[in-house]
């Protein structure tokens, strides 16, 4: 099958299986979009086919403009995410953020196992920008789910991380991705997965291997959820890894990404992701981006970094206090939250004050303290201006800069400390963890890009800050000459009297039932009033039947098809809605 769109104009059939044979390939063209055909005599085929091998040959090395954007942010206080407002103030492209599986089956068992209303569930949870001209949000997949692990983990609760689905319940899993991958295209039009999360994180040190499954497992997990989610949507882009650093010496990440490259359907892979946190100097920060490139483009895989910042912080906490020199700050911020005048948890703010002051005492000029905010600023851009468009200029396809928001430091009430997750371990943790996240967070919160400290955790509003206008400028240049609608057919920047929940895009749902016997029924969602038209194409590319051909309005619809006449097999389903063409297939079985 080939789908080629030269000028406005769709060229689209479907080659003989005897042609495929001769070719030793299964398809000519590749899009992010469903498929319909139209085909003629063998003649035909094959002068069809030499135009799509020429066109695919000319196109070679044209790559999609990069999705620039950010991630996650941890702090649950944050009331105002990543909106309209945000994504006009940055222009980001994507955003990302996810679930483990164990969350999203308790969710899923809270709205009576309905894989619909968890996707509304995630989507009402407003993690997601709204769907918008040349946006794409992506889901970050985690593997570990509590009943269903071959490794249950250390701890109690075990730790999230763990993966390795047990053998009895790999079916379950394949089900589950596919479902979700499924409703999450309906509600949120979802293409983008990342499958787990720096699963290199620590595996090698003492105390973590009892529960680290190995690469080999890791990546049989991630081949399990690629294949469910490229069979729920054909358009879904996979992204492997999310590894913690670059290192592609690294032992677990060879052996991972050979064990994805060794395999029969290494294809459902499309990317590597990699994490970029060490300041490095932009000679260096090239170096590292070009050797990404070589070694995921040898293996036959793109390549993403979607999460980078900088400078990386570190508060001198282990000089001593200048208060007692006995101890180590850290050790008395431990010292007073065990016992002592400031152990109840009103006093969080006072002992995150001591944080600062005592630090101030041995490096004023610190990036982390508040007092130096201006100063960070101005390195937060020059990193930028190293990393984002030196990874961009070496061929990744998305760049993330961690996180959204700079979260809320001076909140007085600091107890549990953000950043627990779950957040059901938060009341659990010791003076010794509450420090260290305190410290964690500290160090952490001013790298992020929106300014939300301060008074305004309390409420809905935010503040621009330098390294957010010189994101949105850098991404506007990048994207200055592209048209939304030819990079993505999905998108559109017409929003004007459309449904929000549904987006701005014409959708045609997968029929019900199929395969199926005599009828079926097909949905369809249109965002605005549009001319209509509904076709059925055999696998030869004969119109079959039309179904639907006139002038309908904004809204989800339906229309039966009564295949009582039609012989079994595949058949392919055309909406044609303005200037829109969105196909499924469909099959007959009696």
């Amino acid at each position: 099958m080939c789908y080629i769109s030269i000028n406005g104009i769709d060229i689209l059939w479907i080659l003989h299986q005897n042609l495929l044979t001769q070719t030793g390939s299964t398809r000519c063209c590749q899009t992010n979009q469903n498929h319909t055909s139209h085909s003629g005599g063998g003649k035909l085929t094959r002068i069809l086919f030499g135009v799509c091998m020429l066109f695919f040959i000319l196109s070679a090395g044209v790559k999609a403009v990069p999705l620039i954007g950010t991630c996650y942010h941890y702090n649950y206080r944050i009331e105002t995410y990543v909106d309209g407002d945000y994504v006009d103030s940055t222009s980001i492209k994507s955003f990302r953020h996810g679930y483990d599986w164990y969350f999203l089956d308790s969710v899923r068992v809270a709205n009576r196992w309905s894989y619909a209303k968890l996707a509304d569930t995630i989507a009402g949870l407003n993690f997601y920008p709204p769907i918008a001209a040349c946006m794409e949000p992506m889901f970050l997949l985690g593997f570990w789910h509590k009943d269903y692990m071959a490794y249950p983990g250390a701890g109690d609760p075990p730790r999230f991380e763990t993966w390795k689905v047990a053998p009895a319940y790999e079916d379950s899993f394949y089900y589950f991705c596919y479902n979700l991958a499924y409703a999450l295209k309906a509600r949120l039009n979802l293409d983008w997965w990342v499958l787990q999360n720096e699963p290199d994180l620590y595996y090698d040190q003492p105390g973590w291997e009892n529960w680290r499954s190995s690469p080999e497992d890791f990546a049989y997990q991630c081949l399990i959820a690629a294949k469910a989610i490229k069979d729920a949507n054909s358009a879904a882009q996979i992204v492997f890894g999310g590894f913690a650093n670059e290192d592609t010496t690294n032992a677990f990440i060879r052996a991972a990404v050979d064990s994805i490259a060794a395999a029969q359907d290494s294809t459902l892979i499309d990317y590597i992701d990699w994490h970029i946190y060490a300041k490095y100097s932009l000679d260096t920060m090239r170096m590292i981006a070009g050797a990404l490139d070589a070694y995921c483009g040898a293996r036959g895989f793109g390549w993403t970094v979607l999460e980078t910042s900088g400078p990386p912080l570190a508060l001198p906490v282990d000089e001593n206090c200048p208060i007692d020199t006995t101890m180590s700050i850290r050790a008395k911020l431990i010292d007073y939250r065990t016992e002592g005048p400031y152990s109840d948890p009103d006093s969080a703010g006072a002992l995150r004050d001591f944080l600062f002051d005592w630090c101030d005492d041995y490096e004023p000029l610190n990036l982390a303290l508040p007092a130096n905010k201006d100063s960070l600023e101005n390195v937060k851009v020059t990193e930028f201006n190293n990393r984002i468009p030196t990874f961009v200029d070496s061929g990744a396809a998305a760049v993330h800069w961690f996180g959204a928001y700079e979260e809320c430091v001076l909140l007085e009430d600091y107890d549990p400390p953000p950043d627990c997750w779950p957040l059901s371990i938060c009341t659990e943790l010791d003076a010794e963890g509450w420090v260290d996240l305190l410290i964690k967070r500290a160090e952490g919160l001013p790298l992020n890009i929106i300014d939300h400290s301060g008074d305004l955790c309390a409420g809905d509003t935010f503040e621009n800050t330098p390294l957010s206008e010189r994101m949105k400028e850098y991404i506007d240049s990048v994207w200055a000459n592209v048209n939304c609608s030819q990079q993505n057919p999905r998108w559109s920047g017409d929003d004007q009297g459309r449904d929000p929940g549904l987006g701005n895009r014409v959708r045609l749902y997968q029929n019900r039932p199929d395969p199926f016997n005599a009828s079926t029924e097909i949905n369809y969602y249109l965002p605005i009033e549009m001319d209509v038209r509904l076709e059925v194409y055999n696998i030869a590319g004969q119109k079959v039947r039309t179904l639907f051909d006139e002038k309908q309005g904004k809204g989800k619809h339906s229309v039966i098809w009564d295949a009582g006449e039609s012989a079994s097999g595949i058949y392919f389903c055309r909406l044609m809605a303005g200037d829109e063409v969105v196909t499924a297939t469909m099959t007959v079985l009696k």
